[in-house]
């Protein structure tokens, strides 16, 4: 189970395979993660024992984003983050630790989080790159 990603109680604003033709030129079947409407500054926090793999500042869709994985080979995704207090890859992080705060770096029409999930022994490619809905998979 997936501890929650983020503080608060904020509704998911879009969720996984919404709005397929939006996503169609990108080369996905629909959103590939799941986007929570909370206001820039919110806390995002671990979901697991997990390693931080990559931090870093994408100018397409993401912003400024963390991906992490578990010890399992599930890979985690945070985007559209405030660019202070990201953790270093390589950093461990167990559950509820946090990991960095929301904002609306990238490409995002207002705050939000979005928050990607890939199962373990996922394969890139395919019609949602290998990511998952990670909402039945959430505590």
């Amino acid at each position: 189970m997936i501890a929650l990603a983020y503080e608060g109680d904020w509704p998911i604003t879009q969720r996984f395979g919404a709005n397929p033709d939006f996503y169609k030129p990108f080369g996905l079947a629909g959103h590939e993660g799941i986007d929570i409407g909370c206001p820039a500054g919110t806390r995002v926090r671990s979901v697991g024992s997990l390693t931080v793999v990559e931090v870093g500042l994408n100018t397409g869709p993401y912003g400024y984003y963390i991906k992490a994985r578990s010890g399992t080979g599930e890979d985690f995704l945070w985007a559209h983050l405030l660019p202070y207090d990201l953790p270093r890859p390589g950093s461990h992080r167990v559950a509820g630790e946090p990991m960095g705060w929301t904002g609306e770096s990238g490409r995002s029409t207002g705050p939000h989080l979005h928050f990607g999930y890939r199962a373990k022994w996922w394969v890139r490619g395919g019609s949602f790159d290998g990511w998952s809905d990670p909402i039945p998979h959430m505590g």
